[in-house]
C-alpha cells in the first residue's frame, strides 16, 4: 500500500492526500487524468451540479472564424482533422457560409 501523509492546501484545510480509488464515481476517473489538486477545484466548483459536455469544442463563431482563415477549396479533410469534426459537417458549414 502507497504511503498517506497530511498536506494543508491554499484554504488551510487539511487532506489525507488520496488515490483513485479514494474518490467517488467521476471524481476518480478525473483524478486519473488531471491529478489531486485539479480534481478538488472542480469539486470545489462543480459539486452538486449536472455537467453535460457537448460534443463540439468549439462554438459556431470560432468555426466559422477557423474556416475562414484556413480553407484554401482543398482541405476539408484537414480542417475537420483539426476540429475534430467530419468531412460532411465541414462541408455543410461551408455551402451553409456561402449562401
Amino acid at each position: 500500500m502507497k504511503k498517506r501523509y497530511v498536506e494543508r492546501d491554499e484554504m488551510w484545510r487539511w487532506y489525507i492526500l488520496c488515490q483513485s480509488t479514494d474518490y467517488n464515481g467521476i471524481y476518480a476517473d478525473i483524478f486519473e487524468v488531471f491529478g489531486e489538486e485539479i480534481t478538488r477545484k472542480f469539486h470545489h466548483h462543480f459539486k452538486g451540479h449536472q455537467i453535460c459536455c457537448p460534443m463540439k469544442l468549439h462554438s459556431k463563431e470560432y468555426t466559422r472564424n477557423y474556416l475562414y482563415q484556413h480553407y484554401n477549396g482543398k482541405n476539408i479533410r484537414q480542417i475537420a482533422k483539426d476540429l475534430g469534426y467530419s468531412e460532411r459537417w465541414v462541408r455543410k458549414l461551408l455551402t451553409n457560409e456561402a449562401k
